[in-house]
């Protein structure tokens, strides 16, 4: 497998990918790859890419929906959005009546914590409750109070004594959804009550000397709906969870990425049927983890960009014919296969 570097360019804000279409922002304007621009910019805040539609918001809350053309659809005041569905269809924060809503069914008094929607069920923590609310309807279904989590291993290396913390909804599966806790823990709650079904933490043939014998970084996890599983992967570690028992297996390549002098150090990866695509502050480098041959086959190493040294990876995004890496520098590199 390989990729080959095929453009960069300079001065880039963000990058996103649907297909073959290749979006960025630069110089006050967003671009279609390789050279047209789609719409001019001024004076905003920052930019949402979702399906169908591009949002435009000031840091007043103001915002304009445009289609990947650039036609402009429609605009909103005083408004925080959440998720979008199409350009009359959405979840956001109502800024002048402090509550959330669905268009105009209100769902919370107040702003959310970390959500996430699956089908009309959106899921999003208040305090120490993890809440499940028929969105279309405004209606809380059930809530589960993350402080009854037994057992707190307390092994968080950046927050040993915290209580219990959602760091994020990584998704559902079998019916059940599951949550990236802090101290290396994932839990997953039944869909239709939100009891607790399983929590994993420990792996005890893991054995190193900077993490307990759990999982690595459980917000480094995700959904692989394809094939019915939950792939996680963080710096040399490699985990499957089987959503149907909970069961967990961890793959150990420090030996293998040490003498490639890679390693994924980016919590956010881009999965695909084939491949992992990861950035790596090692040389600064992005590769690719073949999934059935639980190897690295392809990896670029980056030169210097212009600042004496190579800036640091801040976001890949892609797929298995495209892939977009942007540095903390704002370099954007653009590789097809």
């Amino acid at each position: 497998m390989n990729y080959n570097l095929i453009s960069t360019f300079k001065h880039v804000g963000d990058i996103h990918i649907e297909g073959k279409n290749i979006y960025f922002v630069k110089s006050d304007s967003i671009q279609l790859y390789p050279n047209y621009e789609v719409l001019k910019l001024s004076e905003y805040w920052g930019i949402y890419f979702s399906k169908g539609l591009i949002n435009v918001y000031t840091n007043r809350s103001y915002n304009i929906f445009y289609d990947y053309n650039g036609n402009r659809i429609e605009s909103f005041d005083k408004i925080n959005f959440y998720h979008i569905f199409s350009k009359n269809d959405f979840i956001y924060f109502d800024r002048n009546e402090k509550k959330t809503k669905y268009n105009s069914v209100i769902l919370f008094d107040d702003k959310l914590g970390e959500n996430f929607v699956e089908q009309n069920q959106l899921f999003f923590t208040n305090n120490n409750f993890v809440k499940s609310c028929d969105y279309k309807i405004g209606k809380i279904l059930w809530q589960f109070d993350i402080k009854l989590i037994p057992n707190n291993p307390h092994n968080d290396n950046y927050g040993k004594h915290a209580d219990w913390q959602v760091k994020k909804f990584i998704g559902v599966l079998e019916n059940k959804l599951w949550v990236a806790l802090n101290h290396h823990t994932i839990i997953a709650l039944d869909l239709e009550n939100g009891e607790l079904v399983h929590q994993i933490h420990n792996i005890p043939t893991f054995k190193i000397e900077w993490l307990p014998s759990a999982i690595p970084l459980s917000e480094a996890t995700v959904v692989d709906e394809k094939n019915n599983k939950l792939i996680g992967f963080m710096w040399e570690f490699y985990w499957e969870i089987n959503p149907q028992n909970g069961e967990i297996i961890l793959l150990d390549f420090t030996e293998d990425f040490l003498v490639q002098k890679v390693r994924n150090d980016l919590k956010s990866f881009v999965l695909t049927d084939s491949h992992i695509y990861f950035a790596s502050h090692h040389d600064i480098k992005v590769a690719a983890f073949n999934r059935a041959l639980k190897k690295i086959d392809w990896f670029y190493e980056f030169d210097d960009d212009d600042n004496g040294y190579q800036s640091r990876i801040n976001k890949i995004d892609g797929n298995d014919e495209k892939l977009g890496v942007l540095t903390q520098g704002n370099i954007l590199y653009i590789f097809e296969k």
